[in-house]
């Protein structure tokens, strides 16, 4: 199957889940249906996801009711924005996909109030940045005093998209030295990135990395890579700082070389046991989308025939193309090496439609 196939088939399956879910907020499947978190969890860092499905079946389609569908995810995620002791640094995540996709693909209506929440938003996580350590805090509560992530990365766009709006270069100023941080006390010489940091926040001084969630302290959680590789490929296109392109090409290189001695089927961590077969299909499709920007921003082939088969290999091993019930596009996604489970996610769900759409764009010109 190629990616105009795939293509085809997400849409056809999406097509038919919007009409079930219409403005849900999806997380996983239970028999192959999507739960709705709106009542569970209304302030669960992957709400955004499903509306980020329907922005980009909307800009596929041009079909209102998918943008209908979305900006109801918008509002009740609205409903949690102020709700302080829950917001925490995966602000970017919800608020980019929801928020800030419904006015930049309708500013010239009005769409003055998503504009508005979503810098509210970035307002919140800028308020997050630690001036000694140099990072943005990832949790709240005691448990979460000195700790930052690699996932943060993915949240810095919120941050630029702010300074660009209100031109003003705070957000940006703290988005940077965030990311500068992360080079310095996250990336490995090797290429892997940690997932967890913790800083002394008197001094700023590094204490300690966590295996959060990969297999051990020192390992490498495959979608921690993922997010670096993404996450700095996006720090270079809004900044055009070069540091930040050689970073995303760094951990790529290690991904690629990784997966690789797999045949790009990607597991949970690229340092757990051989034989032990716990993947991550979103891994793949995260890494994807972050190479796919590379090859745009370089020109280097590589990187786009590495996303291509990532793809490739994540529809032919993990998605339940033959199960009409079934509404995942990805299944053996894995939340972390500890719970030791497959499940499909609706992030994995995303970046795979999104890797599609933007190679199907690439390769069919």
């Amino acid at each position: 199957m190629n990616i105009s196939e795939i293509k085809a088939k997400s849409m056809k399956k999406i097509e038919k889940t919007a009409e079930v879910l219409k403005d849900a907020l999806p997380y996983t499947t239970k028999d192959g249906k999507y739960d709705d978190m709106t009542n569970k969890m209304s302030h669960w860092w992957t709400n955004s996801f499903w509306s980020g499905i329907l922005w980009e079946m909307y800009g596929q389609t041009g079909d209102i009711t998918y943008a209908d569908y979305a900006i109801g995810c918008e509002k009740k995620l609205e409903k949690v924005l102020c709700g302080y002791t829950r917001d925490d640094h995966d602000l970017g995540f919800l608020w980019l996909l929801s928020g800030v996709e419904h006015f930049e693909r309708f500013k010239h209506f009005g769409a003055e109030r998503a504009k508005n929440d979503a810098l509210l938003a970035a307002s919140v996580l800028a308020s997050r940045y630690d001036l000694k350590a140099k990072v943005i805090r990832a949790w709240n509560g005691d448990g979460g005093k000195g700790l930052a992530i690699i996932d943060c990365m993915m949240n810095l766009p919120l941050l630029y998209w702010a300074s660009k709006q209100e031109d003003d270069t705070r957000f940006k100023k703290i988005a940077m030295s965030h990311a500068d941080s992360v080079i310095k006390n996250f990336v490995r010489e090797n290429g892997s990135v940690c997932h967890i940091v913790k800083f002394d926040t008197e001094t700023g001084e590094r204490l300690e990395d966590f295996g959060g969630q990969g297999y051990k302290q020192g390992s490498s959680w495959t979608r921690g890579q993922s997010w670096a590789i993404y996450g700095f490929v996006q720090s270079y296109q809004w900044t055009k700082e070069a540091r930040y392109l050689e970073t995303a090409k760094k951990v790529a290189d290690y991904f690629i070389a990784e997966a690789k001695k797999n045949d790009y089927k990607i597991k949970c961590d690229f340092c757990q046991p051989e034989d032990d077969d716990l993947y991550d299909s979103s891994a793949a499709a995260i890494a994807a989308c972050g190479m796919i920007e590379i090859y745009k921003e370089t020109g280097d082939k590589k990187y786009l025939e590495e996303a291509e088969k990532l793809i490739l290999a994540d529809s032919e091993n993990f998605s339940p193309w033959d199960d009409e019930n079934d509404m995942a596009l990805v299944n053996f996604g894995s939340e972390s090496f500890t719970k030791h489970e497959h499940l499909a996610l609706i992030y994995g769900d995303y970046y795979f439609f999104h890797a599609v759409c933007g190679l199907d764009e690439i390769l069919n010109k």
